[in-house]
């Protein structure tokens, strides 16, 4: 059984390291085609078919398994090749029960979300992060805005016309000239436009 964390390895690992190498072009990264609550993911059933493919063309078998520890759950996944060498590692979490379900159905599903994302990063593929233990997560776009010590002064500039909102602007530094929003590069000029 491997150690609790880490990556683990058979005393020799060069056909096996090969044998990954020549398989990577097989491993492309998986779509999120099922739904969560609010959000896509790659499901484990899209997973492992493309896994298993490159692996049994390169004589590579993965292998999972779960494992528990005091109030965690977690997964150990080995992979190993023809020749006999192999690669492990194991991961858990907190046990947390989900709502709506009952202890087992919460294991199973924390188990589920666990091997996909060990197989994943196993395999260096990408499959979407954003449905963390069956959590719904909404990606919250970064909201742009000028630095109000910035656009302050500007704005008094543009008050008084195009020429002074321009000198304004040139004394400015080149990262805070960029920090300026689009919306309130438009607003500026549009300002200092209505001034004659």
């Amino acid at each position: 059984m491997p150690e609790p964390y880490g990556i683990q390895t058979s005393p020799q690992i060069d056909q096996i390291s090969t044998a990954l190498s020549k398989a990577l072009p097989d491993l492309h990264d998986i779509p999120k085609t099922a739904q969560g609550y609010g959000y896509k993911y790659a499901a484990l059933d899209s997973v492992l078919p493309i896994i298993r493919k490159a692996c049994a063309k390169h004589g590579l078998f993965m292998l999972q398994t779960p494992c528990t520890g005091a109030d965690e759950i977690g997964v150990a996944t080995m992979v190993t090749h023809s020749s006999g060498q192999w690669i492990s590692t194991s991961f858990s979490v907190k046990y947390e029960s989900l709502r709506n379900m009952n202890g087992y159905q919460s294991a199973g599903s924390a188990i589920t979300y666990l091997r996909r994302y060990a197989a994943l990063s196993v395999f260096s593929i990408s499959g979407g992060d954003n449905d963390a233990a069956g959590i719904e997560k909404k990606e919250k776009k970064e909201i742009l805005k000028t630095p109000k010590k910035i656009l302050g002064p500007l704005t008094r500039s543009a008050g008084e016309g195009a020429k002074t909102l321009a000198t304004a602007f040139n004394q400015l530094t080149k990262e805070e000239q960029a920090a300026i929003t689009p919306a309130d590069k438009a607003k500026l000029k549009a300002i200092a436009r209505a001034i004659h």
